[in-house]
């Protein structure tokens, strides 16, 4: 039925991950865990709620999502980047926003954008070039 879009994804299938990787990357990066980085003891006490050790657990958080962001975006240590990634907003999905959909939805999206990667590498327009 989509025959005619066939060669035009195929064709500029790397551009298209290149783009998806870098918005959704420094989105994740600066649209969500600088302000966790920049509010960390805010941030911190929210986890608390969730996570017995919350200094560990939100350093984690903080560091999936603006350090991973940043490799994601790069396409460096990708499908690494995009497991820590998907597993730390699964686990926020589970546990702070407790599977309702309505507050934790955004999560899911990274973490299914997060397998897509993983599953299918960053294109050849990466750092990592595979």
């Amino acid at each position: 039925m989509l025959k005619p879009l066939d060669g035009l994804v195929g064709k500029f299938g790397d551009v298209w991950m290149l783009v998806a990787r870098v918005f959704v990357g420094l989105d994740l990066a600066f649209g969500h865990g600088w302000f966790k980085l920049t509010h960390f003891s805010m941030f911190q006490g929210m986890v608390s709620k969730a996570f017995p050790v919350a200094p560990v657990f939100a350093g984690l958080a903080v560091l999936a999502e603006v350090g991973g962001g940043l490799l994601l975006a790069l396409g460096l240590w990708t499908r690494l980047a995009a497991a820590y990634i998907g597993l730390e907003l699964a686990l926020a999905f589970v546990m702070v926003h407790h599977g309702d959909l309505q507050q934790g939805g955004l999560a899911l999206m990274f973490v299914a954008f997060c397998l897509a990667v993983m599953a299918h590498g960053p294109g050849r327009i990466s750092v990592d070039g595979k």
